[in-house]
């Protein structure tokens, strides 16, 4: 992590997106357990990818930041296992959204696009409910 210092402002510019990305389009609060929490898990993810596209040599490294950085996080403030593992799955799910959201797309992204995408494809998000 230290090795890219350059690459941490998108990421807690993509932290703070994706938290206010989940309350404008959930009713309910992204720190419980249900789809809004899916849905910031994942939007982080696709963010962090879709901000440091530019600091690295292409969309795979971008993803590789994405989950390196967001691994790290559920290292360091863990959660009950099953928790975890749903977190892992919609931060993945986040990087091969963007990943085909970047495939598809002939312009250039906007953050609301990538937000957009995210909220479009919400099915493939997972949760375990409050």
């Amino acid at each position: 992590m230290l090795t890219r210092p350059h690459l941490m402002p998108g990421a807690v510019l993509a932290t703070l997106r994706a938290s206010t990305g989940a309350d404008e389009r959930f009713d309910e609060s992204h720190y419980g357990n249900g789809i809004a929490n899916g849905y910031k898990h994942a939007a982080w993810n696709a963010l962090i990818a879709h901000y440091s596209r530019w600091g690295v040599r292409s969309v795979e490294d971008a993803l590789l930041w994405a989950e390196r950085i967001t691994d790290l996080h559920e290292e360091c403030f863990p959660n009950p296992a099953d928790e975890r593992q749903v977190d892992l799955d919609n931060n993945r799910t986040g990087r091969e959204l963007y990943a085909s959201l970047r495939e598809k797309s002939g312009k250039r992204l906007r953050t609301h696009d990538v937000l957009e995408y995210i909220y479009e494809n919400k099915e493939k998000i997972v949760f375990t409910g409050d």
